[in-house]
């Protein structure tokens, strides 16, 4: 009969039939070829010759079967929040004998919308386990739900207009205890004068400047007034770069840090420091595209993609948003670093992704790499972005030729090439 693949050599015995009383005859099976592996294979049988019986003249000969093992991969279930990055897809598999393992892993997919809650499909395909195991696979699934916050806060926001910029807020409503964030945004030749938080009792509301220029506050039982004031800078329209002392006119840089400024999209270190040799991190860049984006309400200050990002920090929203998008992935450890220096590779992959998302035609088939001498020092996943970068004339050599794309991305280096990127 057929037998099933053990990872053991099979063995075959014979009897002779029409013996009389307790007459013997003994009967020798051989198995022919691979007595182990899955397959069909041949059989050949033959008796000891007795004097008192006529024995079969030819060798008595069959086939037999080995049939494949069966292994069951098993998508294992996965649940995550609305709008967060997609997790890892795992599987299980049971079957194997020992130490057998696939040739080729299985492929894991899921018909989820990371954006909309609901109950989707984990699917596993493309196994290759060897001839001695078949596979039967058995579906997952992928739960995603929102948020468990309330999806209508309690408390008004209300931000009065002002000649000179203008102050946004990251939502509009938000409960007692929360946080929200302030970005204050001075038009071409103003700075802010003045900025201040008011509760229904009249009473003050402390707010935290952060590193980023940002303001927050918590959120009391009441409703909040935003109200700020400008000023015209010293120096008059169109002079944005003079009340930072670190910053010369005419330098290589001041175009783009001009432009970031008018924009709102970075700020000084300080009140007149803007610190352009200083390094950016990933959390500022983040941050920046983030702005250019409209500022959109994502999380509403929650986390959850990155196991190093803490809820209602300056760059938590941003991060969010753009891990939801593709704009960013993290490292391999889980984590994103947003207090880390960006490297000019790094920058200009997190670039090239944004304007994948923005819709521009974000690909070039020209080999734009070859002219540095340290092309060949460029990590892999960066290859196709600073391609484009550099075709784009977004990102350009050093000063002695080279890419450098390991070295970290100065402010002023970063401010020029968010100009370059608006300009495409």
């Amino acid at each position: 009969g057929d037998l099933v693949y053990s990872g053991t050599a099979k063995t075959a015995t014979a009897t002779a039939t029409g013996l009389i009383g307790s007459d013997q005859c003994a009967v020798t099976v051989v198995l022919v070829g691979d007595n182990v592996n899955a397959g069909t294979f041949t059989y050949k049988a033959t008796a000891l010759s007795n004097a008192n019986y006529k024995l079969p003249a030819n060798v008595v000969s069959g086939e037999y079967t080995i049939t494949p093992k069966t292994v069951t991969v098993t998508a294992e279930d996965k649940e995550a929040y609305a709008g967060n990055q997609q997790p890892t897809l795992t599987y299980t598999a049971a079957g194997f004998i020992g130490e057998d393992t696939f040739a080729v892993e299985p492929v894991l997919s899921t018909d989820a919308n990371m954006n909309a809650a609901g109950e989707y499909t984990i699917t596993a395909s493309g196994a290759d386990p060897g001839s001695n195991y078949a596979v039967t696979y058995v579906p997952g699934k992928m739960i995603i739900t929102n948020y468990p916050y309330a999806s209508v806060p309690d408390y008004a926001i209300t931000i009065a207009s002002a000649q000179g910029g203008k102050v946004t807020a990251n939502k509009i409503n938000a409960s007692q205890g929360s946080n929200v964030i302030l970005t204050v945004s001075p038009n071409s030749g103003y700075e802010l004068k003045g900025l201040k938080a008011t509760g229904n009792n009249g009473t003050s509301i402390a707010l935290t400047k952060g590193a980023d220029g940002k303001y927050t506050f918590k959120m009391p039982a009441g409703n909040v007034k935003i109200e700020a004031s400008f000023a015209k800078t010293s120096a008059g329209e169109g002079s944005l770069l003079q009340k930072f002392r670190d910053l010369k006119p005419g330098a290589w840089y001041e175009e783009g840090i001009q432009f970031v400024l008018e924009r709102g999209l970075m700020n000084g270190t300080s009140e007149d420091l803007f610190s352009p040799n200083a390094p950016t991190t990933r959390g500022m860049i983040v941050t920046i595209l983030w702005r250019m984006d409209g500022e959109p309400v994502y999380g509403q200050g929650k986390s959850g993609t990155f196991v190093d990002v803490p809820e209602y920090q300056w760059y938590t929203e941003a991060v969010e948003w753009a891990a939801a998008n593709g704009i960013v992935t993290g490292y391999a450890n889980g984590k994103f670093g947003a207090e880390d220096n960006i490297t000019r590779e790094q920058l200009a992959a997190i670039l090239f992704r944004y304007a994948q998302y923005a819709g521009l035609e974000a690909l070039t088939m020209e080999e734009n790499l070859e002219a540095f001498p340290d092309a060949d020092s460029i990590s892999s996943y960066a290859i196709p972005a600073l391609n484009w970068a550099v075709g784009q004339g977004l990102i350009s050599g050093m000063g002695d030729g080279s890419l450098d794309p390991a070295g970290e991305a100065t402010r002023a280096q970063a401010a020029t090439i968010l100009m370059r990127y608006c300009g495409l």
